[in-house]
């Protein structure tokens, strides 16, 4: 029952699909493409899965003497954020249009972050002639768990879903080190570290195509 359900939807093998959030504000929906997940389907049943995504953010912003507002220093701030994971999922008897699935996923995690400044001594802050840096570095973690979600067919390759997980994580968010020209000596300290299990989803809806 469960192959031929499955093949009446495609009997192409590969899916490639991103992630569409809902949120307020003045883009209340985006496309979220730094992060896209591959599935290779051995049979209509068992599919391996992989997980690979680049973010990063940056912004400047002006800081302003209180005094006199024609003087002024810029702040760079910038982050990024590398994820990789692999699994696999067993998708269960469904329907003509849905395909239920639970599966198993490790995954890793690298970090990292600065802020450099000029005529400012710690980032937020206006002092003339002064240099502030700030940057995190070495951060980063793992996670491992179970996957539970479904597939949607709204059209015969291409679909919409939902995912939930439950599993333990980890994640060491690095040693800061932070530097200004007056006192002119690099402090280094160590981040928090957080770990635990829970259960998370996944936020959005995944929007894929198969092929």
């Amino acid at each position: 029952m469960s192959s031929t359900l499955f093949a009446q939807k495609t009997n192409d093998k590969f899916t490639i699909e991103a992630n569409l959030n809902f949120q307020t504000g003045s883009s209340p929906i985006n496309l979220e493409i730094p992060a896209i997940r591959l599935r290779y389907f051995l049979n209509d049943n068992f599919a391996v899965r992989v997980l690979t995504g680049f973010t990063q953010f940056k912004q400047e912003y002006n800081i302003y003497d209180q005094g006199n507002f024609n003087n002024s220093g810029k702040v760079k701030q910038s982050s990024w954020n590398f994820d990789f994971a692999m699994g696999s999922e067993y998708h269960f008897p469904g329907t003509e249009k849905l395909s239920p699935y639970a599966g198993a996923q490790i995954g890793f995690q690298l970090l990292g972050a600065s802020t450099i400044g000029n005529n400012t001594l710690n980032g937020f802050s206006y002092s003339a002639n002064a240099k502030y840096e700030n940057t995190i570095s070495g951060g980063g973690g793992f996670n491992a768990g179970l996957v539970f979600g479904a597939d949607y067919y709204i059209y015969k390759n291409v679909y919409i879903g939902g995912e939930i997980s439950y599993g333990y994580s980890y994640v060491f968010q690095g040693f800061q080190e932070t530097w200004n020209s007056q006192s002119n000596i690099k402090i280094t300290t160590e981040q928090t570290t957080l770990s635990g299990f829970g259960l998370s989803a996944n936020s959005g809806i995944r929007i894929g195509i198969r092929f």
